[in-house]
């Protein structure tokens, strides 16, 4: 591994996704650049547009998102809007729904993946519903699907909020409370509010976009919000993810390197970016941080301390890293445990990660102990982790998967990551990240014999590949690359359709909606399917998977054999 490298994550989940929400909220036109190419804000675009609460188009070859809001003026949509397991699209949508007008229809569905109408939304709804917004739960109380109906949003005023499950509740209500029918004081009840620093981020976006919500100097947990419109800027650079730079960092850490990450800072608005200072520093690494840029080196493999006790709280979906590195923090110490606390949220996350680190450790032989509001975990020599029986089951969430192979570059007898694409959520090129820079050893496995009915013939097997992305996330490049090397050829199913209609997908998108598009690129895709069928790479645009019919039809062509 090279002993010193600069590493740049892709833009922040946290900051694309309410950017997008304030761009489309607001008046005229904004530049977005930086922003994350990923499933979250993939499901959060289109539904934006699907509300017609603005117009996308993109420049530089897919690095700068040009957004035309509306300047709040949304129609209800009527047919579901699929989010996945995209928790922050679905709480910000909640109330950014609530705002729709009656258009052809005087409704909206949200709806997500089986693990997303587990996770909680309750507390939000209810008090939306308080306020006189039209909104309610079709299936468990608590969780999506929703029935969002149009012409029925917020009265504004005094509205209490329980905000100690979940910070987005507190973002979704700022961001779309200047369009209330008249000023609102939201009020924080119940408790400390949950990772505070995101409410902060919020406000602060806020005021970026033309709306300055003042926090009241007398009530606590209080903040007063005016009527008025969001003014877009010309355009609005998105900073990297700091939960995400928590892993480059980390592998620094852990294998006694160091790594520069250029673009966060101490000025960054992300609670994660105090990850170095607060967690690697106590264990042993030297951190050097400027307002923009921060860098970590770590002490002699080996050589990690663990931390008597962490308060994660501002940085919650940081204590993954901080686990796995506290797994082979010994040092000689007397004591090996690390106590991170502040981190109950995490149970209601893509998955309950606080369960899933103590599971999955313990397959590296490593105890852990699970806390009312956070984890215990017993370091062990690196030389001493055991090869996880099985791989590491990654329960589909990106931060699992992206934290177990930062242990991975110290394990002794190699890891096996299941699950690998779920890291799509937040960083897509993860893998080719510790290929590239950090030099990681990677390499495909066969999946066990129990496991492989539906794959089992794909080794030998001529059948087309089918890569699915959003723009600019590389699918030509990727598939001409892949086309090249196997000899096949390599057909984009957007500029097929362009070929079979004679227009621009924005211009059909423009003249007949998205849904006459989806209609339109569903019949391309199937058409592929059957008559291009083997000896083909075929590139096809992420929003495919939003309509059922072609979730089903990818399903059935993978069970076949097809990639």
């Amino acid at each position: 591994m090279p002993s010193n490298v600069s590493c740049t994550p892709p833009g922040s989940k946290s900051i694309s996704n309410r950017a997008l929400v304030l761009a489309a909220l607001g008046k005229g036109e904004c530049r977005i650049k930086n922003l994350l190419h990923s499933d979250d804000t993939e499901v959060m675009l289109n539904a934006l547009v699907k509300l017609k609460g603005a117009s996308f188009g993109w420049e530089e070859s897919g690095q700068t998102l040009v957004v035309k809001g509306n300047g709040g003026m949304l129609e209800a949509h009527g047919e579901e809007l699929y989010l996945g397991n995209a928790g922050t699209a679905s709480r910000f949508l909640a109330t950014v729904a609530t705002l729709a007008a009656c258009g052809t229809r005087d409704f909206s569905i949200l709806t997500g993946n089986e693990r997303m109408k587990k996770r909680p939304i309750g507390p939000l709804v209810e008090t939306l519903q308080t306020n006189g917004a039209g909104i309610e739960f079709l299936e468990g109380k608590g969780s999506l699907p929703l029935n969002v109906r149009a012409g029925q949003s917020m009265k504004g005023g005094d509205i209490n909020l329980a905000a100690t499950i979940s910070s987005q509740y507190v973002s979704s209500i700022l961001m779309c409370a200047p369009y209330a029918d008249k000023d609102v004081t939201l009020r924080l009840i119940g408790g400390k509010p949950i990772s505070q620093l995101y409410i902060d981020m919020t406000t602060a976006m806020m005021a970026s976009f033309g709306v300055h919500v003042r926090k009241s100097t007398t009530e606590e947990h209080t903040y007063h919000i005016p009527r008025g419109q969001y003014v877009n800027p010309p355009e609005y650079v998105i900073e990297s993810d700091a939960s995400s730079a928590t892993y480059p960092l980390a592998i620094a850490a852990i294998t006694g390197t160091t790594c520069t990450v250029p673009n966060i800072g101490s000025a960054s608005l992300q609670g994660d970016a105090r990850f170095a200072v607060d967690v690697l520093r106590p264990m042993g690494c030297k951190v050097e941080q400027t307002k923009a840029s921060t860098t970590v080196t770590g002490p002699p493999k080996g050589s990690l301390r663990p931390i008597e006790e962490v308060d994660m709280e501002p940085m919650t979906d940081a204590f993954l890293t901080a686990s796995v590195l506290a797994a082979v923090a010994q040092n000689g110490q007397s004591s090996c445990t690390t106590r991170i606390t502040g981190i109950a949220n995490q149970r209601v996350k893509e998955c309950n990660r606080i369960k899933a680190m103590e599971d999955e450790l313990a397959k590296f032989g490593v105890t852990c102990r699970q806390l009312d509001d956070g984890i215990e975990v017993d370091g062990i020599p690196y030389k001493s982790l055991r090869k996880p029986p099985g791989g590491v089951h990654c329960y589909d969430d990106h931060r699992v998967a992206m934290s177990f192979s930062v242990l991975g570059t110290v394990a002794p007898h190699g890891t096996l990551i299941q699950e690998r694409e779920c890291v799509g959520k937040t960083w897509p090129g993860w893998w080719d990240t510790l290929r590239q820079p950090f030099r990681v050893g990677l390499e495909g496995v066969d999946l066990e014999e129990g496991n492989q009915a539906s794959t089992q013939n794909l080794r030998h097997s001529d059948k087309s590949i089918l890569i699915i992305g959003m723009r600019g996330a590389g699918k030509t490049t990727t598939g001409g690359l892949a086309a090249s090397l196997l000899g096949w050829q390599f057909i984009d199913l957007d500029t097929l359709l362009e070929e079979n209609t004679g227009q621009k997908i924005p211009e059909i998108i423009n003249t007949s909606g998205w849904d006459h598009f989806r209609r339109q690129e569903l019949c391309v895709l199937q058409t592929a399917l059957q008559e291009k069928d083997e000896k083909h790479i075929l590139a096809c645009g992420g929003g495919i998977v939003q309509t059922p019919e072609a979730r089903q039809l990818l399903t059935k062509y993978h069970r076949a054999g097809g990639l």
